[in-house]
């Protein structure tokens, strides 16, 4: 991640990057085991270094897990957006590319 921030000052081809937090959802059957509660440690602190960087950084970021609910509404599975989870993670790309556009 940092790699790819510091590069891209030095991005000859004019290619920008849009660095996105990870979210996903522990269902009730899922949320005690050892295996997803490792997952979410992780997520949590590769979430909170992408963060760090780009506000260090100035760079423009979305942070989808603070914008899409941890409710299973939003996801098929542990990972896999449902329907209105692509809306909601759909509509809020296309305004940040707007936005930064």
């Amino acid at each position: 991640m940092t790699n790819l921030i510091e590069d891209r000052d030095t991005n000859s081809n004019n290619i920008n990057i849009l660095p996105c937090t990870f979210c996903h959802y522990l269902y009730e059957e899922i949320k005690s085991q050892k295996k997803y509660q490792k997952f979410d440690e992780i997520i949590k602190k590769q979430n909170m270094k992408i963060r760090e960087v780009c506000l260090e950084k100035k760079i423009d970021f979305i942070d989808f897990e603070k914008i899409i609910p941890n409710d299973k509404k939003f996801y098929l599975d542990n990972i896999h957006f449902s329907e209105d989870g692509m809306k909601l993670f759909s509509y809020n790309l296309k305004n940040k590319i707007i936005e930064i556009l």
